[in-house]
């Protein structure tokens, strides 16, 4: 739904805040949709077969790659470009999401929350405050990649770790980027209304960690910039979204 939520990092219960998620605050944004599993390697197949997607740019590189895999179909596609990404979901008729758009999603909107305490009630992490755990997230919870599977699971797999909307896979399984370019100040220096991102930059955002990243990168929080042509072997995937107006 529109309205706001909080973004960035509260000091006060999350010991790996970083200067890039400062300051904490309220967010206004317009409705939207977005989706709730990250896109599989199934649904890229079908941009393939139309002849406008490209298979993952990664795929011949990276034995993690999912891609051409019979029993990875509903697997998030990964090695993916932000390119690619951003082709597929204009494809299906829609866009990837904004940083906001995605970080509210991994979170919740402050009607979710008690009034006048969205700040200090807002998640650390999808599922709440408690530390993650391989029921929760697909992410190296120190048994080797993938929750000692060493590869991503199906969508879905581990629905404990949905966010309060219920949109899974937001944190580990597969990293996943957004449409904004990064700014490492953008939180202390964009606008608070429906936030796009630095206008210049040569590096994208990606967001909620992968099967390589331990629990303080895959916050809900936690951002990072990437240059937009790196497929990555482990895992970097997408989810679309799409304006309600």
């Amino acid at each position: 739904a529109a309205g706001p939520f909080a973004r960035g990092c509260n000091a006060s219960k999350d010991k790996w805040c970083t200067k890039m998620e400062k300051p904490q605050k309220l967010i206004d944004l317009d409705g939207y949709a977005i989706d709730r599993f990250e896109i599989t390697v199934a649904l890229y197949q079908l941009c393939v077969d139309a002849k406008v997607c490209k298979p993952p740019s990664g795929a011949k590189k990276y034995k993690h790659s999912n891609w051409a895999k019979a029993d990875r179909k509903q697997h998030p596609v990964n090695s993916v470009t932000w390119q690619q990404a951003a082709a597929f979901c204009a494809w299906a008729g829609r866009r990837l999401p904004t940083e906001a758009e995605w970080e509210k999603a991994a979170r919740g909107g402050c009607e979710l929350y008690p009034k006048d305490s969205c700040l200090t009630a807002t998640p650390t992490w999808p599922w709440g405050d408690e530390l993650p755990d391989c029921s929760r997230a697909i992410h190296d919870a120190d048994k080797g990649n993938g929750c000692g599977g060493g590869t991503t699971k199906p969508v879905g797999s581990v629905p404990k770790g949905a966010s309060p909307y219920g949109v899974e896979d937001m944190a580990g399984n597969a990293s996943e980027w957004v449409a904004d370019r990064f700014g490492y100040l953008y939180y202390a220096n964009g606008p608070a209304k429906n936030p796009k991102g630095p206008t210049v930059g040569n590096q994208r955002v990606r967001r909620g960690g992968a099967i390589d990243s331990g629990a303080k990168f895959i916050r809900a929080g936690f951002r990072e910039g990437d240059n937009p042509i790196h497929d990555h072997e482990l895992a970097v995937g997408f989810r679309c979204a799409r304006s309600l107006k």
